[in-house]
């Protein structure tokens, strides 16, 4: 199958890929930019949505701009009315019971964009059943259940990947080209203050999922550790408690595989924001919101980060994110990084479990 973008095919849009290590272990990242361009023959793939919340508004909004998909089934439990969304993204076929979508239209993939607290058992029965699948994080609220998850797609031969498109930012590779242009990357610093007590009062989530908040929502920027990093080797966390019985102040300092010294912060009571900081050899790069930055130099230039023309018409980070999926599927082989599977999101959850002093199971 040829993949194209109907749409897009103006901005060029590729996603940067690390390919490689240079001598010292650090990743070279092309500047090769590429079309999902390949393929499994003559006919669209076929992909279904099982989950009609705001996410799904994102994937869809994406999926649309590819000549060769087809949405063959949108899928919704409850009382919500979903023929409104699927008449805006032409969807022919609803479901309320997302099992009988998938038996009627047998998708070459499904995208699983559940609630926190149903997302694994869902995501266990699509693997069960065969299907390719993309996961919105988390896919599980504990690491024992994400291994579950990579287990049954390993058993099954399901192609998968977890939705975190922060890894997908185009700031994010331009603030990463930026740094390698000069040398390694030296230092990190992941920043992310979440409403905790808004949440308590205000939040549709049960309590459960607020007491896991750390895996539950900061897992975008913790994962960012890992993207951009390598593996962390090393860590020492301190954690206190100022208006909670659990703790809601997080420091925790690390060491990763490629050498790179960081911290990342989380100070719940203070104001809201997530923030990124990398040092390399006489630039620093500050990209706060995530979406955007400065690149500042040891001589006193600045400039902005550049951002990709599809952060700005879709949702940060959903183009590339699920072009990169298709291309798994159309390749039949797991995405490229910063893609992130089922297996390679057990190593976020243990160390977002490391830094929160959550049990490994539950």
């Amino acid at each position: 199958m040829m993949f194209s973008t109907r749409r897009l095919r103006s901005t060029g849009r590729t996603v940067k890929r690390i390919l490689s290590s240079d001598a010292r272990g650090n990743p070279v990242i092309t500047n090769e930019r590429r079309r999902v361009s390949r393929g499994l023959g003559a006919s669209p793939i076929r992909i279904a949505i099982i989950g009609a919340g705001t996410v799904a508004h994102h994937h869809l909004k994406v999926l649309k701009a590819f000549d060769d998909v087809e949405i063959v089934g949108l899928a919704n439990r409850g009382r919500t009315d979903i023929s409104s969304l699927a008449h805006q993204y032409g969807i022919d076929r609803t479901f309320g019971d997302w099992r009988k979508m998938l038996e009627a239209t047998s998708p070459d993939a499904v995208f699983v964009l559940v609630s926190v607290t149903e997302i694994a058992d869902v995501s266990a029965s699509v693997l069960e059943m065969g299907f390719p699948c993309l996961i919105e994080k988390p896919a599980g609220l504990t690491s024992k259940e994400t291994a579950r998850l990579a287990d049954l797609a390993a058993k099954s031969g399901c192609l998968n990947m977890v939705g975190l498109n922060r890894r997908y930012y185009s700031s994010i590779d331009n603030a990463l080209s930026a740094i390698y242009e000069r040398g390694p990357l030296m230092g990190i610093v992941v920043e992310a203050n979440e409403p905790i007590e808004s949440l308590r009062r205000n939040s549709r989530h049960n309590s459960d999922v607020i007491d896991r908040w750390l895996i539950a929502n900061s897992i975008h920027p913790i994962d960012l550790i890992r993207r951009c990093c390598g593996e962390v080797r090393q860590t020492d966390t301190l954690r206190r408690a100022w208006k909670q019985i659990a703790p809601d102040s997080y420091n925790s300092s690390f060491a990763t595989e490629r050498g790179v010294l960081g911290t990342f912060i989380a100070h719940w009571q203070s104001v809201p924001g997530w923030r990124l900081s990398l040092y390399g050899d006489g630039v620093r790069i500050a990209l706060s919101p995530l979406e955007q930055g400065e690149i500042i130099y040891s001589n006193g230039d600045r400039k902005a980060v550049p951002v990709d023309e599809v952060d700005l018409k879709f949702k940060p980070g959903f183009y590339a994110q699920d072009a990169a999926f298709l291309e798994s599927l159309a390749n039949h082989e797991p995405a490229l990084p910063p893609g992130s599977d089922l297996a390679d999101q057990v190593q976020t959850m243990q160390l977002i479990e490391g830094i929160a002093g959550y049990p490994g199971s539950r």
